[in-house]
């Protein structure tokens, strides 16, 4: 169950890794996203940068709590856990919040670019509902393994080995625009 958990928590915080940068990588993409906060219609439009930074702050927070898991805190090994454990959750209620502001965003018929990892071309849709249901079954199954796990800690190399298989899944959900592309290609916003 170690390893399971390992390997989610890795692979989540490689996607919010990859989300965050995405989005703070220049002023550009910054301001995208903002532009992509205001046409969803979901906050008051004097919200958006509000929103579009606390939703970068956010999602930098679970990367940030797996990485303050695995730094060693001495004999405090309930602390690793909790940090682990909130990762996972904190992940799992953002992926339910994107996946149902995407939704009605959809329903409201709204369109506009996906900028879920920054400025990008594709236009929101059921695709991004696709990839985020499996990300928030991974955050749940990466919390549920570690809840039964326990403290236990797991071997070196099978922490590594797990961690690793997570960071090279990751990029199938970064990636996922334009995988999907080769197979339905997308309207584009331009």
């Amino acid at each position: 169950m170690r390893y399971l958990a390992t390997g989610c928590q890795f692979l989540l915080g490689a996607v919010f890794v990859a989300a965050v940068f995405g989005k703070i990588r220049d002023r550009y993409a910054f301001f995208e996203f903002v532009g992509v906060i205001r046409e969803l219609g979901l906050v008051r439009r004097s919200w958006a940068r509000t929103t579009a930074v606390m939703a970068v702050a956010v999602e930098a927070v679970v990367p940030a709590l797996l990485l303050a898991a695995v730094v060693p805190v001495g004999s405090l090994e309930a602390v690793s856990w909790w940090l682990r454990a909130g990762s996972a959750v904190l992940a799992l209620g953002l992926l339910l919040a994107f996946t149902a502001g995407i939704s009605l965003a959809l329903r409201n018929g709204t369109q506009t670019s996906c900028a879920c990892f920054g400025a990008r071309g594709s236009v929101l849709g059921v695709r991004h509902i696709v990839r985020n249901v499996p990300l928030a079954v991974i955050a749940s199954a990466g919390l549920l393994s570690h809840l039964m796990a326990g403290h236990v800690g797991g071997s070196p190399a099978g922490n590594v080995l797990a961690a690793s298989a997570g960071v090279v899944l990751a990029s199938v959900f970064v990636l996922f625009d334009d995988i999907a592309e080769i197979f339905v290609p997308a309207r584009s916003t331009a």
